[in-house]
């Protein structure tokens, strides 16, 4: 499986989960200080879905678009190693 494709095992409200967090992660790049409301919806979103995420997808992405220490900060505030 290629890092960039979403497997097509993965559920579909994992792949929602997954297409609102690389929706979310650039735009809260992009602010000078990040939206304390998204930013509990994205630890949210890992959080109840953490083991149905495709982390592989997500860093991929994540790297491609320079928000991989947001990810990274999400996982680790939600308590996901």
């Amino acid at each position: 499986m290629s890092a960039h494709t979403t497997p097509s095992d993965t559920s579909s409200q994992a792949r929602a989960v997954q297409a609102r967090l690389l929706r979310s992660l650039p735009a809260q790049h992009r602010l000078a200080e990040v939206s304390e409301g998204q930013w509990r919806d994205i630890i949210g979103m890992v959080e109840v879905q953490a083991e149905s995420l495709e982390w592989g997808y997500l860093k991929h992405w994540a790297e491609h678009w320079g928000v991989m220490d947001l990810l990274e900060r999400a996982r680790e505030q939600a308590g996901i190693t």
